[in-house]
Formats: C-alpha cells, structure tokens, sequence
C-alpha cells in the first residue's frame, strides 16, 4: 500500500514519547487536510490546527497552516514548526513514527474507526442543519466516533482564547435499539461570547434516524426542534473506500458551525 493510503485515519500519541499517551492526535484525510489535535498537552492550550499536506518523492509530510486555535505565549502546535514538515521515520497500518521539529521520535498508534453495521464509528462530516423550519447548508465541522469517545473539530469561528479553539471531546454510547446517543462530554472549546455552539450545547442525548453505511441524522431536542445531517468521510471499513474518495473532494467550501441554534 502506497503512503498516500496507509497515512490515512486518526493517529493517537503512543506510549514512550515525553507526554502523555493520547494527548496528542492527527487526521490525516484523502483529499490532502490534515487535523492536528492536542487535548492534554504539557504546554497549553488545548485545540486543533488544520493545515493542507503532501506527500514529498522522499516520503516527507509537507503542510500549509489553514487555521490555528492552538496558541499561546510560544504559539504552539505544528504551526510552531519552521520548517513545515514531518518526517515519516516507519509507517504500517496501524503505527506510525514521525520526526517533528526537535523531536526525532513521534510514535503513534492509529485509532480503530471499524464501521460495522449499525455503528457510528467513523469520521464524519456536518452537511447541512434544519433549526425549526429553518434549513442550512453547513460545513467545517466535523465529528469522528471511535468505539467509547467522540471528537468534534470546527473551524467556523475564528480562535478566541478560553472561548474557542474547535474542539471538544468525550465518551460515548449509542444504544442500537432505541438509536439513542448519550454523551458525556469531558472537554468542550467550542463556546462564543454570546453562545455555546458544538455538540455539547443541546444537552447529553440525541437521536440517530436515517442510520446508513454513509450518512445519518442526528435529531436534538429543545426551544426549536435541531436536525443535524451527517455524511461519513473515513472510516476502516473497506466497502466505503470508494464512496469515501468521492465524498472527500471539496468538503472545506462551505462554513457553519455544528449544532448553532
């Protein structure tokens, strides 16, 4: 398999590296975005940086900076990177070590995303909202499911520190019965002055209709009835391989932020 194809899912900071074991993740998506996530990173703050990437003829990871919530004093991140590259040391299809700025170790495992039927897991991405009798377009937000945690990365406000930095991330559980998701959330940083936004902001349960290999909706209770349409961008399971690549091309033209209303 090419590097192209193996680099592709969520990578979690591995055991035997100066932080803590998770604290550090990466996306890496078929249409050449990657995410960079940090959730309890030694030099805070926590949030995610999205950047544009290539793959060099030596098997380097080159990348352009998009958006930045992760700063500081220092900055922070891999935006605090001179030389805008990571180094792919070794890569199989489930571990990974990179050499970033000083550090010429990064080991990573990849984080299982096995779609079976009936799941949730998976990356997927935020394609439009109904609040009420309102419709909208969305995009620039996006929610990964693994076996127990969620992940929600939005890049639709501009980084505000103690307020906005896309990112929140907890546990969760579907009951495949009822089709009923519980989240708790253990970090929410998609709050704005006047609003909490994200998936956090509806409360701890909402309802899966429409579940397919593909896309599904999620309905939120509340003041005004929210429908949140989710298509799937990425996941381990190989009879979506093709449907993935078609879906991936032009995901960041639109904006929007998950779950406002």
């Amino acid at each position: 398999m090419s590097i192209e194809k193996e680099i592709l899912g969520l990578w979690s900071l591995a055991e035997g590296f100066t932080e803590e074991a998770g604290s550090l993740m990466v996306l890496f998506l078929a249409n050449g975005k990657l995410v960079w996530i940090e959730t309890a990173a030694s030099d805070p703050p926590n949030g995610i940086e999205f950047a544009s990437y290539s793959i060099t003829s030596e098997g380097d990871i080159t990348y352009t900076i998009e958006y930045d919530a992760i700063k500081s004093a220092w900055d922070g991140g891999i935006s605090d990177v001179p030389e805008r590259i990571i180094r792919i040391n070794s890569l199989t299809a489930d571990k990974a070590s990179f050499a970033i700025a000083t550090e010429s170790h990064v080991p990573f495992n990849k984080v299982s995303l096995n779609a079976s039927q009936g799941t949730l897991q998976g990356v997927w991405q935020l394609v439009s909202q109904t609040v009420g009798d309102e419709y909208q377009v969305k995009g620039d937000a996006y929610l990964i499911f693994s076996e127990e945690k969620f992940w929600v990365f939005d890049t639709s406000e501009a980084p505000r520190a103690g307020y906005f930095d896309g990112l929140e991330y907890g546990t969760y559980s579907f009951d495949e019965s009822s089709k009923i998701v519980t989240i708790d959330v253990e970090y929410n940083g998609t709050k704005i002055p006047s609003s909490d936004v994200g998936l956090s902001n509806r409360g701890p349960r909402f309802l899966v209709e429409n579940l397919e290999s593909d896309s599904f909706v999620g309905q939120f209770s509340g003041d005004q009835k929210l429908a949140l349409d989710f298509k799937k961008m990425l996941s381990d399971s190989s009879e979506s391989q093709n449907s993935e690549q078609q879906a991936l091309q032009g995901i960041w033209k639109s904006e929007g932020v998950l779950g406002e209303g």
